[in-house]
């Protein structure tokens, strides 16, 4: 955000960010059966500034759209993994 306030040329005097993400767990680690997935995910933005509510607004719209977290969270993207144990593929 504060790239996107430089860019707007917006004078922000703070900003902080509270997220409050739920999460599911299912199954056994013993059992191989234990599976996990996010449920929820929520962002709040609180910013200080002196600047007009609809150029703050601009600004916040641009912050949450050009995110990268919120961008994977909404949309599936590409996932591998490569596990390794002492240096040599599992």
């Amino acid at each position: 955000m504060s790239r996107s306030a430089t860019i707007l040329k917006l004078a922000i005097q703070g900003a902080r960010a509270t997220v409050d993400a739920r999460f599911r767990t299912r199954g056994s680690v013993l059992a191989a059966t234990l599976r996990s997935w996010p449920e929820a995910v929520a962002v709040a933005l609180d910013i200080e500034s002196s600047e007009p509510a609809e150029r703050v607004r601009r600004l916040l719209q641009t912050a949450h759209e050009s995110c990268f977290v919120e961008t994977a969270l909404r949309q599936p993207v590409r996932l591998t993994t490569s596990d390794r144990l002492n240096g040599r593929e599992l």
